[in-house]
This record gives structure tokens, sequence and C-alpha cells, in this order.
């Protein structure tokens, strides 16, 4: 721990030196150049891309959210300490969130596959 909190001490220290010293500049136009952003023409994405894009980010943060509260309803079964109500809500939490995951993920395929189709459409491939 001690090493840890020398590292990130000496980090704070250093962190202007480098910045005056243009190393974080470089670095960051080093990383633009290899990513062919350095002044190339980048056109938008289509609408139908930014749209998949959106639908598949939404049901991701979804199934995050139904995993949070799956892990949580067995830390509440966990903890139940024989409290049959407890287990019963606890069991319905999972159960609740396991038929959430399944309708995420099959919604998930469904909308990857819209999405894809879409495209192909309106690329011609």
């Amino acid at each position: 721990m001690r090493i840890l909190s020398f590292f990130f001490m000496l980090a704070t220290l250093l962190a202007p030196q480098f910045a005056e010293a243009g190393v974080i500049d470089q670095f960051m136009r080093s990383a633009g150049n290899q990513a062919y952003y350095d002044g190339a023409d980048v056109t938008p994405p289509d609408p139908e891309v930014v749209v998949g894009r959106i639908i598949q980010q939404v049901l991701l943060l979804a199934g995050v959210v139904l995993f949070a509260i799956f892990i949580y309803a067995g830390i509440v079964w966990m903890t139940a300490a024989g409290s049959e109500e407890r287990v019963r809500n606890a069991r319905n939490l999972m159960q609740n969130a396991f038929l959430g995951m399944v309708i995420i993920g099959g919604a998930y395929t469904i909308a990857f596959f819209v999405t894809e189709r879409i495209f192909q459409a309106a690329t011609g491939g």
C-alpha cells in the first residue's frame, strides 16, 4: 500500500513537468495520428448506424442493471438468516432479474439483426 501511495504522489508531483515539456500534447497528437484523425476527411455515421448503436447501448445498460439486481438478490438470500419472507423476496427478485435478462438478450439479438439488415439494405452490401 505504501508503494502505491508513493507512486501516486510521485505521479502527482511530476505531472506538471510532463505537461510543461509537451509530453502529454505530443502523446495525444501521436495517438490522434495513429487513429487517422489528423485532419483526414471523417464523415459522420449514417442515421441507422447511430440509432442501432443507441439501441444497443440502452439494452446493454439495462442488462448491467438487471445483473446488479441479480447479484443484490443473491446477497439478500445469503443474508436472510432463515427468514422465509426474505428468501421468498430474494427468489422473486432473482427470477424477475433472470427473466429480464432473457428479454433483454432477445431484444439485443433482434435489434442487432434488424440494424444489420437495414445497414446492408442502405449500403447495398
